[in-house]
């Protein structure tokens, strides 16, 4: 093995992930135009092989050994790092990396080597079907679609984080609707920014799979209430919106309190449990509230006393449930039977 760049997605090699890295795409698509060889690392191992090594790291729970962020051929970077002086730490990609085209055959090899253990190879749509980037970034504009558009492949996934803050947000869709592609935005937009306009847009785009907004805090529950209903005069469709949890504010309580709110409006919760979540101590009621939550099917037709039955007795879940329901009976009585079906149809 004698590659000159190498490629470590951390979630990849010891997290979780299900998509592949923009900036590991980013990095690859930049080195290659360079002329170097440039490979995705499999094992660990392999960054003593390499005469440089980039490794990114998205969400802070991802654990990579104290040994490999030491190594000094490393840089390091991402969302799931802070901030640092040490020397081999990037705050961001430089503007040449940034806005290089991505190489999207980067994750080929690995998936070669998933498929030839036994994965399926729909379970990496996400690697070979979509074109990735960012329009806007922080409300403002970043780059052209062009830029990272493929034409050959199906679909578009955007990772912008508040299109609908842009103030030049139409020419975003205008320039994803002449690409005739379907897209999505893989962030949770903001749905207090939502208006008429911006409601029939997004209903008359060629959008791929659920909208997807936000409830991070209970305080806003009247502008997500008039954002649903606001969507809800021009489509049917029952939006996804993340529901984070685990931090200040997040409790057990006003998570339920914003499960109901979305169940009345039609509209499907999905649990993100903030690192923090691990050291509280409801921490085994937010791994039910995902569970439930997080498989929509079920959330259609179970209550959350259901879905810990269904689990089975003796098991965590119904632990969990019951440990919570003996010390909070009165939130219990009021939220453990709450059906989507019936909430959803009242309105």
């Amino acid at each position: 093995m004698n590659q000159s760049i190498g490629i470590l997605d951390a979630e990849l090699l010891f997290g979780k992930t299900r998509q592949p890295n923009l900036s590991c795409l980013k990095l690859s698509g930049y080195y290659k135009k360079q002329g170097a060889a440039v490979t995705l690392l499999e094992k660990a191992t392999d960054v003593l092989h390499c005469k440089t090594v980039f490794l990114v790291k998205i969400f802070p729970e991802t654990i990579v050994p104290q040994e490999i962020l030491t190594l000094p051929h490393l840089r390091y970077g991402g969302s799931g790092f802070p901030a640092s002086d040490d020397p081999g730490y990037l705050s961001a990609l430089p503007d040449a990396i940034e806005h290089t085209m991505p190489d999207y055959h980067l994750y080929d090899t690995y998936i070669g080597h998933q498929i030839a253990q036994g994965a399926r190879i729909n379970s990496f749509k996400d690697y070979y079907d979509a074109s990735i980037g960012r329009m806007t970034k922080n409300g403002a504009f970043h780059a052209h679609v062009k830029e990272f558009l493929d034409p050959s492949r199906k679909c578009i996934y955007l990772l912008d984080d508040n299109v609908l803050a842009y103030k030049d947000w139409q020419d975003v869709f205008l320039e994803l609707a002449e690409t005739r592609k379907v897209f999505q935005f893989r962030q949770g937009l903001d749905i207090r920014l939502l208006t008429d306009e911006k409601a029939a847009v997004l209903a008359r785009a060629q959008y791929y799979g659920p909208y997807t907004f936000s409830f991070d805090r209970l305080k806003d529950r009247q502008a997500v209430a008039d954002g649903l209903n606001l969507l809800h005069r021009y489509t049917n469709a029952f939006p996804r919106v993340f529901v984070p949890v685990g931090k200040d504010g997040q409790d057990v309580l006003a998570t339920f309190q914003r499960i109901q709110l979305l169940m009345e409006h039609r509209a499907l919760p999905f649990i993100l449990r903030a690192p923090e979540y691990a050291t509280s101590k409801e921490g085994g009621m937010f791994i039910n509230l995902g569970r439930w939550c997080n498989q929509p099917a079920i959330f259609k037709k179970k209550t959350f006393r259901e879905f810990c039955e269904l689990i089975g007795p003796g098991s965590a879940a119904m632990r969990y449930m019951q440990e919570y329901e003996h010390e909070h009976p009165e939130i219990a009585k009021m939220y453990y039977d709450m059906r989507f079906e019936t909430l959803s149809q009242d309105r």
